[in-house]
């Protein structure tokens, strides 16, 4: 293999039949950070957390969705650098939109979607970090002022703190010297 086809981390990316069609236009992608019970190196635990209803979507709009996995976090800038090669790569070969790539992530994939926001400022189009909030110690909240950020978590999660994700919010508010 060359370099250029090097799987640098096992995950699954859905190709939409419209993307093959002779002439097809930019497709979005959409990206998938799975929680840690899907960690591993198999390839397919990561699967059991993709939703009917993102699948759906993806499919109804024609859209790309890619589906990493990791061995033990989304934090490492190895891991998100990796990620982010990928995502270079179904942009530079499939024709994905550089202006539709949608990051969303849940419990562990939503630290690492927060990460990944600050780390690659402007790359994403809007974001859905679901259920967590823990953000590395290069978080840069002034990168996500202008950022489409739709983030869920219950405010009883026994395993992760609403509390942090309050916090991301707060910080981001107050770096656009927001109440």
């Amino acid at each position: 293999q060359n370099a250029s086809n090097q799987v640098l981390l096992p995950g699954r990316l859905y190709t939409p039949p419209e993307a093959q069609l002779p002439g097809a236009g930019p497709r979005p992608l959409m990206i998938f950070l799975a929680g840690s019970g899907a960690n591993g190196t198999n390839n397919l635990a990561q699967l059991n957390q993709v939703t009917d209803l993102m699948m759906e979507e993806a499919k109804d709009r024609g859209a790309f969705l890619y589906v990493p996995q990791t061995t033990s976090t989304w934090s490492s800038q190895v891991v998100t650098d990796r990620v982010m090669t990928m995502v270079d790569r179904a942009i530079g070969t499939l024709n994905a939109d550089t202006n539709r790539v949608y990051l969303t992530g849940y419990s562990l994939g939503s630290y690492g979607t927060w990460t990944m926001l600050s780390r690659y400022d402007g790359r994403f189009a809007a974001a859905i970090p679901l259920s967590g909030g823990i953000v590395q110690s290069d978080f840069v909240a002034s990168r996500l002022i202008d950022m489409p950020i739709f983030t869920l978590h219950s405010r009883n999660d026994p395993t992760a703190s609403v509390s942090a994700t309050r916090s991301v919010l707060n910080s981001i508010l107050t770096a656009a010297h927001e109440p």
